[in-house]
């Protein structure tokens, strides 16, 4: 049974540690998606501060500059996901080695534990703690981004809102 569940833990580790793989690709990929935005912006950009030393805003390219502001906050919000992912995966990567050893140390009979094997327990116990103050750490963080990206698509689309309102 022992050599069977250190089996499905080496499985489920490397499985977490090929979706850590996808997401480090998909954060590459919305890097470069981010930069390529950041070029776009800045075309529109001059094109906007030269329409406002002249006759105004073209609302077609003010409308395009709100919405590519937009796209770019939703990519930095994916960002922030997928970095916070690859923290908890981390973590959990982590989580299972300190368990491994603990159940290494806890196999040990005890009339063969001294001092050192029942202060490494110690020491461990003291590292998963930390752990699991880290997630509760990671989750709280992934809640306040949830809630902060909420609240910037409904800002945008107040700015949308107003911004059609303008134009009639």
């Amino acid at each position: 049974i022992n050599a069977e569940y250190g089996q499905d833990l080496r499985e489920e580790e490397e499985i977490m540690k090929q979706k850590r793989e996808q997401y480090e690709e998909e954060l590459k990929e919305n890097e470069h998606q981010q930069h390529q935005m950041e070029l776009c912006g800045q075309g529109l950009e001059m094109k906007l501060r030269e329409q406002e030393s002249g006759h105004g805003f073209d609302e077609d390219e003010l409308f395009n500059w709100f919405e590519l502001v937009n796209r770019k906050n939703k990519l930095s919000h994916v960002e922030s996901v997928l970095v916070l992912s690859i923290k908890g995966i981390d973590i959990n990567l982590q989580q299972k080695a300190l368990e491994r050893q603990l159940r290494d140390l806890h196999n040990v009979r005890k009339k063969y534990k001294g001092r050192y094997i029942r202060s490494k327990e110690q020491e461990l116990m003291g590292k998963l703690l930390q752990l699991v103050e880290e997630r509760d750490h990671l989750i709280n963080m992934e809640e306040t981004q949830r809630l902060s990206a909420v609240e910037m698509d409904k800002q945008f689309q107040d700015v949308m809102i107003a911004t059609a309102s303008i134009g009639m």
